[in-house]
């Protein structure tokens, strides 16, 4: 019997980090790591390469609007250097951002 939690509602993510509201945009850091976030509103999140360590976090888009998620530096997501659109609508249980191993790539789960 398989057991589903809803993170959000529950307040706590597994690494025991709470949910914390973002409401512009921002720079993703490797201080970021782990982190549990919900946009408030649209905007965009950003992603550089040479980050050490190379975050992963969980992010739920914004009740209306984008999120989204770019590149710089050299950094990629999903195989491009270019910027990704994710809605909430698509979106329900959030977007994972996991860094790639060796590389200054990430892959950002969703539609």
């Amino acid at each position: 019997m398989a057991v589903v939690v809803n993170l959000q509602t529950a307040g706590v993510g597994t690494s025991g980090a709470a949910w914390v509201d973002v409401s512009s945009s921002r720079a993703i850091t490797s201080a970021d790591d782990g982190a549990l976030w919900r946009c408030t509103t649209a905007l965009t999140l950003t992603i550089a390469a040479g980050l050490s360590p190379k975050p992963n976090l969980i992010v739920q888009p914004p009740p209306s609007g984008n999120l989204t998620i770019a590149v710089t530096g050299g950094a990629t997501i999903n195989g491009a250097a270019s910027s990704i659109n994710r809605t909430q609508a698509s979106n329900w249980s959030g977007v994972g951002i996991v860094s790639l191993i060796g590389t200054d790539a990430y892959g950002v789960g969703g539609a």
